[in-house]
Parts: structure tokens; C-alpha cells; sequence
């Protein structure tokens, strides 16, 4: 019964890591936004649009603000339509539950240091393994984004996440924010979350088998 238990408690603890650098990596890049106001210069949104720095700085604040901090929606100057405004509602609740498994996931990671501390799995912890899921599972995003290319990837899963709804689609004639949102930014966060979340694995992988040898050593 308690190797059942024990092994219960390693698959969660397993899950609940691979939970927790998924949501910490996208959260990070969502609210980490110097990263934005790079690429305005660097990809020269500002020149592209015909908008200034600061109205694309403002456009893009009072959109993260609505959707993270659920305040009155707005998108600076620019105009914006209905179905413009109801496609980043969509985007606010897929935040808050990334917030919301980020914070039960993190209580999760905590409780583990002080309840879970000592389960182990042939001698490594949960979190070895949840490492080397999270990294296959990238190599296998990595063979799909090159056999398909990003933009494709980009299409097909935004059809998926918001199914049978067409209002991300936007218009750059109603919704002027997509003109300050070009493409190549989404792949660039896509590349920033990967980094995170490959940094977090491969430094958890590297720390236990060095962990393990010094025991075998000792």
C-alpha cells in the first residue's frame, strides 16, 4: 500500500513540476514587458505602423493591463473592434488560469520541499524526471515547428485553443492593434519560453545526477 502511495505521490510531484515551468516560463513572458518594448525598435514596429514609440508602448500596456490586471479595456489611440475586444477576453481567462496553476503549483512545489522531500525514483528525485518529459516533448514541438514552420504552427493552434471562433482573425482596418503585433514577435516569446523552460530542465537534470554521484561517491 505505501509503494502505491509512493508512487501516487511521484507522479503527481512529477506533473505538478512540469506544470509549474510551463506556467513560470510563459508567466515570466508575459509580464516581463521590456521584452515587448524591444522589439518595437528592433523589429521597427514603430516605422512598419506609422505609430509613434510611445503610442505603441501605451497601446500595448493598456491591452497587457486589461488582461492581466483586468482593468478597463483599452488599446491607447488605436481603434478596435467588438469582436477585436472579445478575442483578448478570450486571451485574459487563458492568463488567469496560467496564473492559477502557476500559484497551486508553486504551493505544490513548496509543500514537496518540506512533506515530499525524501521520495525518490531510482534514486533521483521527481524532478529528474518531469525534466526529461518537458525536454522530449520540446525536441518533438522543435521537429513539428520545422517540418511545418511557425506561422503554420501559430494558425493551427490558435484554431484549436479558440475553436469555432474566427475573432483573432483581425482586421487592421478595425483592430489596429494587430499592427503593432507582428508575427514574428509571437515567435520570438515562443523562443524566449522554450529558452526558460529548456534553462530550468537541463539545470534540474544536471543538478541531480551530480547530486546522485556524490552520494554513490560518498
Amino acid at each position: 500500500m505505501l509503494k502505491i502511495l509512493k508512487v501516487l505521490i511521484s507522479i503527481i510531484l512529477i506533473i505538478n513540476t512540469i506544470l509549474f515551468t510551463i506556467s513560470f516560463s510563459i508567466s515570466f513572458t508575459i509580464i516581463f514587458r521590456p521584452f515587448y518594448y524591444w522589439h518595437i525598435t528592433h523589429l521597427k514596429i514603430d516605422e512598419n505602423s506609422n505609430y509613434s514609440y510611445e503610442e505603441i508602448k501605451k497601446a500595448y500596456d493598456d491591452v497587457m493591463d486589461y488582461c492581466i490586471y483586468n482593468k478597463k479595456f483599452k488599446t491607447g489611440n488605436l481603434n478596435y473592434s467588438e469582436a477585436g475586444k472579445n478575442h483578448f477576453k478570450d486571451c485574459k481567462k487563458l492568463f488567469i488560469i496560467n496564473f492559477i496553476i502557476l500559484g497551486l503549483s508553486t504551493i505544490t512545489m513548496i509543500l514537496k520541499l518540506y512533506l515530499f522531500k525524501s521520495i525518490k525514483i531510482l534514486g533521483f528525485n521527481p524532478s529528474f524526471y518531469s525534466s526529461c518529459i518537458i525536454l522530449a516533448i520540446l525536441i518533438f514541438i522543435s521537429i513539428i515547428v520545422l517540418n511545418i514552420g511557425f506561422e503554420e504552427l501559430f494558425t493551427k493552434s490558435h484554431s484549436i485553443i479558440f475553436y469555432n471562433k474566427d475573432n483573432w482573425i483581425f482586421d487592421p482596418k478595425t483592430d489596429e492593434i494587430i499592427k503593432i503585433l507582428p508575427l514574428n514577435y509571437f515567435r520570438n516569446c515562443g523562443i524566449l519560453i522554450v529558452s526558460i523552460i529548456s534553462t530550468i530542465s537541463i539545470t534540474n537534470i544536471i543538478k541531480e545526477i551530480i547530486i546522485k554521484k556524490r552520494k554513490s561517491i560518498a
